[in-house]
């Protein structure tokens, strides 16, 4: 059967200045064993009693009077609960409400001849069948953010086309329409 020596061997030599060491630290934490500590002593010390002088009986003769005012609280500069002041945002105002049917604004538009009316009638409605052709064309398909962006605003284009045409605004109808179509044809770039 094999000996397996113990984890912690015991050497006599290495004990003993450990020994003498913990001896030597002990007396010397303890001090001398035959002299007492003196103790305080009230000998030297003594109650003092507050000296008060004796009253004397004064008479103030044409002394001035004091008047005291008092004066509002400074509100102070330093916010104390360490937080910063809320900034103040002023709040629009109210839109006003116009009746409906009734232009809010007079519409102002240059004057065209009959030539230039037609022509831009042509193109007005050229460019808005191009454009919702297209819009029609991109209905059944998954879009992607971007696309569903550009879809809204040619929507918004049209909406405004269609409100010049209304108004005959002419000139307008055209470049809204123009504007619809640009972008419609931005949906499905082609490869």
């Amino acid at each position: 059967m094999p000996i397996i020596p113990a984890a912690f061997s015991c050497n006599r030599r290495a004990a003993k200045p450990f020994v003498w060491f913990a001896c030597a630290c002990s007396l010397f934490a303890g001090g001398c064993f035959d002299a007492k500590r003196p103790g305080p002593k009230l000998a030297f010390t003594g109650f003092a009693h507050p000296v008060i002088p004796p009253a004397v009986d004064v008479a103030l003769v044409g002394a001035p009077e004091i008047s005291v005012v008092t004066e509002e609280r400074v509100t102070p500069l330093v916010v104390p609960h360490g937080a910063p002041a809320r900034p103040r945002v002023a709040t629009p105002p109210a839109a006003e409400h116009t009746a409906p049917g009734k232009p809010a604004d007079p519409i102002m538009a240059p004057e065209l001849s009959d030539a230039q009316v037609s022509l831009a009638k042509a193109a007005t409605e050229k460019s808005l069948s191009v454009a919702e052709q297209n819009l029609y064309s991109a209905r059944g398909k998954s879009l992607n953010i971007a696309q569903q962006d550009l879809v809204s605003k040619i929507q918004g284009f049209l909406d405004s086309a269609h409100e010049a045409v209304k108004n005959n605004d002419w000139p307008r109808a055209q470049i809204q329409a123009r504007k619809a179509e640009v972008l419609s044809q931005g949906i499905f770039p082609n490869p």
